[in-house]
């Protein structure tokens, strides 16, 4: 090999690892990472915005968080006879104004009243033990194992949307496709919508392996900026904490 053609490969060797290194740093940033995934969802044919669909006859374990405190809602789902996990943000301030209407055959059940709730530290996820039981429901199993790049994610929840602002009583389930995890955080395409705020994140084997929690960048008029949302993974550590605190 000559001198020349030496020194051609190794340039060209370092253009190589220098755009590998961008493409990584683009990554690293979940605002490019959105745009990638997007693009790369347009260039494929691949549909990633949230598909959201009525349950009429819903028997998953989840139901609506009342807060009175600031007039306002959002999801929770049951793990045990006695505890519910929603978002901290949902069920905050004095625990006597919040309350739990889980799901019962397609309607709201009675109001189930919160006993005390403890907040998994950093992170915006709550555990909530109930005064009464909720040994009549269905339960959610806990897991650390997340789903794979653009493998379909669902949720269940009662997310507020345009077409469904007088709905907001009955349970959808929302489709997405799931995106990466970065330091505690999972992403997917699309949106969580209002109300949709402590939904479980649910894998192939219907195990929750997170919770609904925001929209990243923040939702604008610009469609584009509505292109990717999250939440908090439960990492085996989160799922020791919450069973410590299962009544």
């Amino acid at each position: 090999m000559s001198k020349k053609s030496g020194t051609v490969i190794l340039l060209l060797f370092a253009i190589s690892m220098t755009g590998i290194c961008l493409l990584f740093l683009f990554i690293s940033s979940p605002s490019e990472f959105g745009y990638i995934s997007h693009t790369y969802a347009q260039l494929s044919r691949i549909d990633d915005a949230p598909k959201v669909k009525h349950m009429p006859h819903v028997t998953q374990p989840i139901g609506k968080v009342e807060n009175d405190n600031t007039n306002s809602y959002g999801t929770a789902f049951i793990i045990d006879d006695h505890t519910i996990i929603s978002n901290f943000h949902v069920a905050n301030k004095n625990i006597k104004k919040i309350h739990f209407k889980p799901q019962l055959n397609g309607k709201e059940d009675k109001s189930i009243d919160i006993k005390n709730r403890h907040r998994i530290a950093n992170k915006d996820i709550v555990v909530m033990n109930t005064k009464q039981s909720l040994k009549q429901y269905n339960k959610y199993r806990l897991t650390s194992k997340r789903p794979q790049w653009f493998d379909k994610t669902t949720s269940f929840g009662y997310p507020c949307t345009k077409r469904n602002k007088k709905s907001q009583n009955l349970v959808y389930q929302t489709t997405y496709k799931y995106l990466y995890q970065r330091k505690g955080l999972f992403y997917v395409s699309g949106q969580v919508y209002h109300g949709s705020s402590g939904s479980p994140m649910l894998n192939s084997e219907g195990q929750v392996y997170g919770i609904a929690s925001f929209n990243f960048p923040k939702p604008g008029k610009n469609q584009e900026s509505r292109r990717i949302s999250g939440g908090y993974v439960l990492t085996q550590k989160d799922i020791e904490t919450i069973q410590k605190h299962m009544k």
